[in-house]
């Protein structure tokens, strides 16, 4: 078990320095210069030099990765070109938003991913089946800025029920999420199905029911916990939708977050700030695969091996 933990522990630093350098390389090679940018379209080339040698790049390449590496490691992102303030200490305030609004909507994907799964495989061929069906192909298949846009004059102009804009207060929170949970929970909602099917076909269900164990026994103890594996590999390529989504929902429902920040950072061309914003996105991702990757080993303990 431990020798498990060290070796995707390892793996997710390596894919996270991986991404840290790809960003920086992808960044570095982009047309423009950073430092015409901060002096100003009518900076002298006297101070477009004096610019970049206060950004560090006109330095040869290497020496500036050296230098953003070092950085990284010690949490110095660098200042962003247009406030000035550190990019580190300006992610790190937007993160809570953002960390909450991808936490619950990853919430309301499990829980009715999972759900409509073990209900639509039960009740497989029936009405509710096809209604579910149905159902998760129509979020599956809607955008999410589309489903935020329906979900604001249902139950904000409509309704009036609850607020369409703005951070704060939980209610403030239910449409975002719920925008974010839906569209995840459609292909969750599949996966669990079609894992489900496959499992009540093998024989050790079969021998369970002639045991005499009781069905809901059956099912949730046995049958779900071996349909989950599948389920939870697809939930950490979900994680990244999720946050990538939160990009256009922050965005839309006019909230702030790492999202926006990041949107707002590419249009003005604050390099730094994309940069920091990319990585937190990054680390976080890793993370949540690295978790989702140690949760196999209670569900299946073969895995530890």
């Amino acid at each position: 078990m431990l020798s498990y933990l060290i070796r995707r522990l390892f793996s997710a630093l390596f894919v996270i320095w991986g991404a840290t350098t790809l960003v920086f390389l992808i960044l570095y090679w982009l047309p423009g210069d950073p430092a015409v940018l901060v002096a100003g379209d009518n900076a002298t080339a006297e101070s477009i030099l004096r610019v970049q040698k206060q950004l560090g790049t006109d330095r040869p390449l290497a020496e500036q990765y050296f230098s953003y590496i070092s950085g990284v490691l010690h949490g110095d992102l660098g200042r962003s070109y247009t406030s000035k303030q550190p990019v580190f200490e300006r992610l790190w305030a937007q993160f809570p938003a953002t960390l909450s609004l991808t936490l619950l909507g990853c919430s309301v994907a499990i829980i009715s991913g999972v759900l409509l799964g073990v209900i639509s495989a039960v009740n497989r061929g029936r009405w509710i089946d096809q209604a579910i069906q149905s159902m998760t192909l129509f979020f599956t298949s809607m955008p999410s800025f589309w489903l935020g846009i329906i979900l604001i004059l249902i139950f904000s102009v409509t309704l009036q029920w609850l607020p369409a804009i703005g951070n704060g207060t939980f209610a403030q929170l239910i449409l975002p999420a719920a925008c974010l949970g839906f569209v995840a929970s459609g292909s969750l909602t599949r996966m669990v199905r079609n894992s489900m099917l496959d499992v009540l076909n093998e024989q050790f269900v079969t021998t369970l029911r002639a045991k005499g164990l009781l069905e809901p026994n059956v099912l949730y103890r046995h049958v779900l916990r071996n349909a989950l594996i599948p389920a939870i590999t697809l939930l950490g390529i979900l994680v990244g939708e999720l946050l990538s989504g939160s990009v256009v929902v922050e965005t839309l429902f006019a909230r702030q977050g790492v999202g926006r920040t990041l949107v707002e950072a590419i249009g003005v061309k604050d390099i730094p700030v994309v940069q920091g914003a990319i990585l937190f996105a990054s680390i976080f991702f890793v993370m949540i695969n690295t978790l989702v990757d140690i949760s196999y080993t209670w569900i299946d303990p073969r895995i530890r091996n």
